[in-house]
């Protein structure tokens, strides 16, 4: 069980309270945000972004298994 869950392409993700914080970790660069979501007056919706070095200096460390997914690992070639 990982501690993020991994959202495709194109899934929305249902916003249920006016204030809420996820923590958003890009699977491509491994980047580790906070995002704070509050809606006003159901109608404005505020979202603030606070990058997290911490959490993102850990993920990247440990690589958490689908970092760079679907990329080619290319072998370097010695040409003498």
């Amino acid at each position: 069980m990982t501690k993020y869950n991994k959202l495709e392409d194109g899934m929305g993700y249902l916003v249920d309270t006016t204030e809420e914080t996820l923590k958003l970790a890009c699977c491509d660069c491994g980047m580790v945000h906070y995002i704070g979501i509050t809606i006003k007056d159901d109608q404005n919706i505020m979202i603030g972004f606070k990058k997290d070095k911490r959490a993102t200096a850990q993920l990247r460390r440990h690589s958490y298994g689908f970092l760079q997914q679907g990329r080619e690992k290319h072998k370097l070639v010695r040409n003498d």
